[in-house]
């Protein structure tokens, strides 16, 4: 396979796959027949790896991206590339701030705003479950940015 990684640090958070680790992800998703015959990792990503990643007797290339390991992410990342399963919006918003309060107190620091953020979405469920439809929002409840 001709294979092009970004080239890092050794100490830098991402760290890019190697080529066996593209084919084998390649023959889990696309099945055990499926031949990459080149991987491109597409520039500096922040969080996850993505790669262009050509099949053989496929006309279009596909698009990998990899999360990095658990043992590297906060719980409140560890889903940012899936979609958990959750009966209520509000059960969503509640679970996500759950793991950032977490993720906060696992690096020392004072999680008490974000815990109060999340009893009030606790107390307040029935509004926030009045959503029908859903529009990203961003920003940052962690408290060192």
């Amino acid at each position: 396979m001709d294979f092009h990684p970004v080239e890092r640090a050794s100490e830098a958070f991402q760290q890019s796959l190697t080529a066996e680790e593209i084919e084998q992800v390649c023959r889990r998703a696309f099945g055990g027949d499926a031949t990459p015959v080149s991987a491109v990792e597409l520039g500096m990503r922040m969080y996850n790896n993505v790669y262009r990643v050509t099949l053989a007797d496929q006309a279009r290339p596909v698009i990998l991206r990899v999360a990095p390991p658990n043992g590297r992410q906060f719980r409140s990342e560890r889903h940012l590339m899936r979609n958990p399963g959750y009966a209520t919006w509000s059960e969503a918003v509640i679970a996500s701030l759950e793991e950032i309060a977490a993720d906060l107190d696992g690096v020392g620091l004072d999680a008490a705003d974000v815990r109060k953020v999340a009893a009030v979405a606790a107390h307040e469920s029935a509004v926030i479950d009045e959503v029908t439809e859903p529009r990203l929002l961003t920003g940052d409840l962690w408290t060192v940015h």
